[in-house]
């Protein structure tokens, strides 16, 4: 594998409850130009079909106006926490990726004093799909 330079992913989540459980996640890698080379969009299969805890999520309202579209268009996948993380950790080897920080709103992602880490993408790819270490 070689490193790419100046090859950019940037993620975005929506998340639920206090833990931060992750139902909606997307990631976009661009080259050094800002064309696109990867996009993906995924629905988190353990949280999204979990009606309890997706009563508590911001976008609940949108669960049939706007994912469901999405879903029926196949602009959006649902599968399961572990594979998603495959799909990403796959993405950063193929394009090169090498990733230096990341950055989010309190309400995706509760650091608190706990701060985040320098790598987030170092460690069990395999955690729950909750908390600061998200990857």
């Amino acid at each position: 594998m070689t490193t790419a330079k100046n090859v950019i992913l940037v993620i975005d989540t929506e998340t639920v409850g206090l833990e931060g459980h992750v139902y909606d996640m997307g990631w976009i890698i661009t080259d050094k130009t800002g064309a696109i080379v990867a996009e993906r969009n995924w629905l988190v299969q353990e949280n999204f079909t979990n009606a309890e805890r997706m009563m508590g999520a911001f976008y609940a309202g949108k669960t049939f106006t706007h994912y469901a579209p999405m879903l029926q268009a196949g602009t959006i996948t649902m599968r399961p926490w572990a594979e998603i993380l495959g799909a990403l950790r796959a993405d950063l080897l193929c394009y090169g990726v090498h990733p230096c920080g990341c950055s989010g709103s309190p309400e995706d992602f509760p650091v608190g004093s706990r701060g985040v880490p320098p790598d987030p993408f170092s460690g069990d790819l395999q955690q729950p799909c909750r908390g600061p270490r998200l990857l």
